[in-house]
C-alpha cells in the first residue's frame, strides 16, 4: 500500500531544505563571491590609476618615521605634517623595523600583522568551541584578506589590524567560564587598545560589567604609561598628552576630497554614519556612548553569559559608528564583532544569519556603490546628482552596521525580563 504520509513528510523535508538554501545558502554564495571578488576589483582600480595608491603610506611617514627620528635624536611628536599619536611605549612595536628599508618595513609589517590577526580570529573561534579544519582555516584567512577594511590597512600599513587582533584576542578571553585572570587580561587588553586610539574607547563597554574587567583596565593604562616613563622619560610622555590636548582635527577638514566636506567630494574608502545630522552629530554620539555605558553598568547584576557577549558587540560595532575619522579603518573592529553573532546565530534554532552577512556585504560594496553614487557616476550620468541630497543616507556601511546593532538589542531584549 502506498504510504502517502511518509512521502507527505519527505516533501515536507525538501521544501524545509530548500527555503534553507535560499535563505541562507545564497546569502552566504554573494557575500562568498564579494570576500573573493573585491581584491581583485581594488587591485584593477589601483592598476588603472582610478584610485590612488601609496604603498604603505601611514607605515612609512607615521611608524617607521617616528622609530626613525626617536632614533636620531628628534622630537617624535613635534611632526605637523606626518604626527606621531600613540603613548611612547608603542614605539617600541616599530624599533625592529628600521633595520628594512622603509617600503620592505611595511610589507614585513603588514604580514607580521596579518598573521597576528588570523591567529586572534582562531583564538576567538576556539574560546566559544569551534574548530575548522584546513580547508576552512585557509577560507578564513581568504575571507580576512578579502573584507574591505582589511584590503584598506593593508595598503596604508596601518594600525587597526593589530586592534582589530587585540579586540579578537580580549572577547577571546571573556569566554567560557571567565576567571579573573581572563577578566583583568580582558580589562587591560581592552585599555590598552584605547590607548592606542580613544575613540576604541567604547569597545570596552563589558568592562564595568565585572570587577577583575575593571581591575584590568586601570592596570593596563597605569603599565603603559609608568613603562614609558620609565624607558622613554617624562618629557616624551609630556609631549604626547599635550599633541592630544591640541586636537588632531579629525573630519574637520573641508577641502575637496576631505571627509568634511560635501560627500559628492569624498573618496571610496569614506564613511561619516551621522553626517546626516549635521551640527548636532557629536551630541547624537554623546547619547550612544551614555546609552551604551547605562547600558553596561545597569547589567552588573545580571549573570547572563548571552547579555555579557551583546555587549562585546555591542562596544566593538560602535568604534566606527562613534570614530572621529572619516574612513573605513575603524570598520575593522567589526571582525570580533561578526565572528561572535555569526556563532551565535548558527547555534540558535531560529537563527538569523542573515544579518552578520548583510553586514560584510554592505561593507563591501560601500566604497564601489557609494563612490559610484557620490562622485563617479555623475560624472557620467547627470541624472545620478538628484541623489545628492540623500547621499549621506546612501552608504551601504551605515545599513549594514545598523542591521547589526539592531540584532544585538533585539537579543538583549529577548535575554532581559523587563
Amino acid at each position: 500500500m502506498f504510504d502517502t504520509g511518509h512521502l507527505r513528510r519527505r516533501c515536507e523535508a525538501v521544501n524545509t531544505a530548500l527555503r534553507n538554501s535560499i535563505g541562507v545558502g545564497v546569502p552566504v554564495l554573494i557575500v562568498a563571491l564579494s570576500l573573493f571578488v573585491v581584491p581583485f576589483v581594488d587591485l584593477s582600480l589601483v592598476v588603472a590609476d582610478i584610485i590612488e595608491f601609496d604603498p604603505v603610506y601611514d607605515f612609512v611617514t607615521s611608524y617607521y618615521g617616528a622609530a626613525r627620528g626617536y632614533l636620531a635624536g628628534e622630537a617624535v611628536y613635534a611632526n605637523p605634517d606626518h604626527p606621531y599619536i600613540y603613548p611612547p611605549l608603542t614605539l617600541l612595536l616599530w624599533l625592529p623595523f628600521v633595520v628594512f628599508d622603509p617600503l620592505l618595513a611595511g610589507v614585513v609589517w603588514d604580514i607580521v600583522v596579518l598573521g597576528v590577526l588570523y591567529a586572534s580570529v582562531l583564538f576567538l573561534l576556539s574560546s566559544r568551541n569551534v574548530s575548522l579544519n584546513a580547508r576552512w582555516r585557509f577560507g578564513l584567512l581568504a575571507a580576512l584578506v578579502g573584507f574591505y577594511p582589511t584590503i584598506l590597512w593593508l595598503k596604508a600599513g596601518q594600525v587597526s589590524g593589530l586592534l582589530a587582533a587585540l579586540l579578537c584576542v580580549a572577547a577571546g578571553l571573556s569566554g567560557g567560564d571567565e576567571g579573573p585572570r581572563h577578566g583583568i587580561l580582558t580589562g587591560a587588553i581592552l585599555a590598552v587598545v584605547s590607548l592606542f586610539k580613544p575613540f576604541y574607547a567604547v569597545a570596552a563597554t563589558p568592562v564595568p560589567r565585572k570587577n577583575a574587567r575593571l581591575v584590568g583596565g586601570f592596570l593596563g593604562v597605569a603599565v603603559v604609561i609608568l613603562a614609558g616613563l620609565i624607558i622613554f622619560g617624562i618629557d616624551m610622555q609630556l609631549a604626547q598628552f599635550d599633541y592630544l590636548l591640541t586636537g588632531l582635527g579629525w573630519g574637520e577638514t573641508a577641502e575637496a576630497g576631505g571627509g568634511g566636506s560635501s560627500p559628492t567630494n569624498w573618496g571610496p574608502y569614506y564613511f561619516r554614519p551621522f553626517i546626516v545630522f549635521g551640527g548636532f552629530a557629536l551630541y547624537v554620539k554623546f547619547a550612544f556612548v551614555a546609552l551604551l555605558a547605562v547600558v553596561s553598568i545597569a547589567s552588573r547584576w545580571m549573570d547572563s553569559t548571552e547579555l555579557d557577549e551583546r555587549l562585546f558587540v555591542l562596544g566593538f560595532t560602535a568604534v566606527p559608528l562613534l570614530s572621529p575619522i572619516s574612513d573605513l579603518f575603524a570598520v575593522n573592529a567589526l571582525i570580533p564583532a561578526l565572528v561572535l553573532t555569526s556563532v551565535a546565530e548558527l547555534r540558535r534554532e531560529e537563527s538569523l544569519i542573515q544579518v552578520p552577512l548583510f553586514t560584510v556585504l554592505m561593507i563591501q560594496i560601500h566604497p564601489y556603490l557609494f563612490g559610484f553614487l557620490a562622485s563617479f557616476g555623475p560624472r557620467y550620468v547627470p541624472e545620478l546628482r538628484v541623489l545628492e541630497p540623500v547621499l549621506p543616507l546612501l552608504q551601504p556601511a551605515l545599513w549594514g552596521i545598523f542591521a547589526l546593532v539592531g540584532l544585538q538589542l533585539y537579543r538583549i531584549s529577548k535575554e532581559v525580563d523587563f
